[in-house]
């Protein structure tokens, strides 16, 4: 004879376990708000303004050993123009240290950082292929520039003397090949990425000096790096352009 089941009792406890899930994901909650109203705000500027440049496509980049990496992190804030002023300190220290101080003009204008290397520094006469010893020098400025968020912009120059050469019919078009020489040094040796760099040729039509000596000539024939100021300063408020000539700090004169 079979025994007549006795029928379930219904839990009446069943509730607590709903409670206990509600109160926990409240809890939850509640501490998602409070850490989010303790972020600092300029970490989150710094978060927003990473998140922008993803979804715009841009992308950050970390260089390491095995490639390259998207990441969002605080040093992709660019640096505003008068925080560059420490930048520009920092550049001749390094550059002092390399032995490489009277081959780099330094100065401030209201794009924001000038670096100013000389032709002969990179360049053979008529040539816009890299000399060996341009790496060295390009190696030192990208230690530093690598630390910077902001834009590089390579603008190549020359002086008026129209060129002689089977390859380039004009200074437009070497001005423009060095500066591209350049950018693309930086950016297949992955010491700047190249979403951060940009290139351009002046010819002899942005000349820093009169070309009516050789030594005129001499400065104007040159590449120029630009670290673009995240607020450019204003011409007007500044009494006149710093201009540090390396050579001689480096002679104390």
């Amino acid at each position: 004879m079979k025994k007549k089941q006795h029928a379930e009792h219904e839990n009446a406890e069943r509730w607590l376990l709903t409670y206990a899930d509600l109160i926990t994901l409240l809890l939850a909650f509640f501490i998602v708000m409070y850490s989010m109203s303790m972020v600092d705000a300029k970490k989150f500027g710094a978060v927003s303004t990473a998140l922008n440049r993803i979804l715009s496509g841009g992308g950050l980049l970390l260089k390491g050993d095995k490639g390259t990496a998207l990441a969002a992190t605080e040093r992709y804030v660019p640096v505003d123009s008068e925080n560059l002023r420490a930048v520009m300190q920092e550049i001749i220290t390094e550059l002092k240290d390399r032995n490489l101080i009277a081959k780099v003009r330094v100065r401030q204008d209201s794009r924001g950082l000038v670096l100013s290397l000389s032709d002969k520094v990179l360049f053979e006469s008529g040539k816009a292929d890299l000399d060996d010893s341009a790496r060295v020098v390009l190696d030192t400025l990208g230690t530093v520039l690598a630390k910077l968020p902001n834009e590089v912009r390579i603008e190549g120059h020359t002086d008026n003397v129209p060129i002689h050469s089977g390859r380039f019919d004009s200074n437009w078009e070497l001005s423009a090949a060095r500066a591209t020489s350049v950018v693309r040094y930086l950016t297949e040796h992955r010491v700047l990425p190249p979403y951060q760099m940009s290139a351009a040729g002046y010819g002899e039509y942005r000349p820093v000096a009169d070309n009516d000596t050789p030594d005129n000539r001499m400065l104007n024939r040159r590449v120029d790096f630009v670290i673009v100021a995240q607020h450019p300063v204003n011409p007007a408020d500044m009494t006149r352009q710093e201009e540090i000539s390396n050579a001689r700090d480096s002679h104390g004169r």
